[in-house]
C-alpha cells in the first residue's frame, strides 16, 4: 500500500492527517465490509465503530480516548470508488467538542478525482 501523509490544517491548531491514500486498480469499488475491517484493525477492539460520508467518500469511522496518554482519536477509513483514505484526528481528551465542527467541515470537503 503506498503511504503517503497530507495534513490539512482547519486553523493554527486544529490538523486532520491523512495518512495514506491508495487506487486499488483490480476492481472498481471498494466494499464497505474493507473500510469496517481496516477501522477495526486501528483502533481498540472494545468500541463502537459507525458508518460515515465524508463528502464523497463513505466508510467507517471509530474514536476512542487513549487514557495512557489522555489523547481522544479520530480514525477514518473512507473509500469511493477507486480510492482509499485513511484519516486521523487526535487532541487533548478534554478539547475533543472544541474542534470537532471544523473537523466535520473540512471533511464534507473531500472529493474524488476519478
Amino acid at each position: 500500500m503506498p503511504a503517503a501523509t497530507a495534513l490539512r490544517s482547519i486553523s493554527p491548531k486544529v490538523q486532520v492527517r491523512c495518512t495514506s491514500a491508495v487506487r486499488v486498480k483490480q476492481r472498481d469499488r471498494l466494499a464497505a465490509a474493507e473500510t469496517l475491517r481496516e477501522v477495526k484493525g486501528q483502533c481498540p477492539e472494545d468500541i463502537d465503530i459507525q458508518k460515515v460520508q465524508c463528502g464523497d467518500f463513505h466508510g467507517h469511522l471509530g474514536e476512542y480516548v487513549d487514557w495512557h496518554t489522555n489523547i481522544f482519536w479520530k480514525k477514518w477509513f473512507v473509500a469511493c470508488k477507486q480510492d482509499l483514505l485513511f484519516i486521523t484526528y487526535n487532541c487533548d481528551h478534554g478539547e475533543k467538542e472544541l474542534e470537532a465542527e471544523m473537523v466535520s467541515a473540512l471533511l464534507a470537503t473531500l472529493r474524488s478525482k476519478v
